[in-house]
């Protein structure tokens, strides 16, 4: 057996970025070294809604406080909330995942999830929580199929629930949104060039 430990990789344009786009500097391939324009901008776009989008946004929002912000992603979806106080511990995590080993389909993964909150009145972030550990192995169970229809289809319902923001990073977005600074739609992207 081998293990490939390498880290995290750099960070690369997205596919569709043109040369005069990179060239620019308008275009930041990596948001904390590169997010230092010449100039104030009018507007930013993040090509992303996740935990580090979240980041970005708030920093651009304070750096430059008259810029307009927009961030896109395929769902447009912002992480959910972690739950305001301690969860206890979800208790039914050995029959849940006996479940779901009985069957390796996505989608009847997800009834379960749901199933699981509901029979025992435990708290859904404490259901995500409590299958932390078997995660990599629940994973390993599935076939190039359904590891393609998880990516597809519910791996950004799983990244929102699982990578959760703190309710006082979400009342600052909220309050962007709310003023009209922020926006976040779904959408995807096609091509990043220069304007004339």
């Amino acid at each position: 057996e081998v293990v490939l430990a390498i880290g995290a990789l750099p960070t690369r344009a997205l596919p569709g970025v043109s040369p005069a786009a990179l060239a620019s500097g308008a275009y930041a391939i990596d948001a904390w070294h590169d997010l230092a324009p010449s100039q104030a901008p009018e507007h930013v776009l993040v090509i992303g809604t996740a935990l580090s989008a979240i980041d970005v946004l708030l920093t651009a929002a304070q750096r430059w406080p008259h810029a307009q912000l927009t961030a896109i992603s395929r769902h447009g979806r912002l992480p959910r909330l972690h739950a305001p106080g301690v969860l206890a511990p979800f208790e039914g995590t050995d029959a849940l995942l006996a479940r779901l080993a009985s069957r390796t389909e996505v989608a009847y993964w997800l009834r379960c999830l749901r199933e699981a909150a509901q029979e025992t009145g435990a708290e859904w972030r404490a259901v995500i929580d409590g299958l932390r550990a078997a995660t990599p192995r629940l994973w390993q169970s599935l076939d190039a199929h359904q590891r393609r229809r998880f990516l597809r289809h519910l791996k950004p319902l799983w990244d929102i629930a699982r990578h959760r923001v703190p309710r006082e990073t979400a009342s600052k977005i909220d309050a962007l949104r709310d003023s009209g600074r922020l926006r976040v739609s779904a959408a995807r992207l096609a091509e990043v060039d220069v304007g004339d």
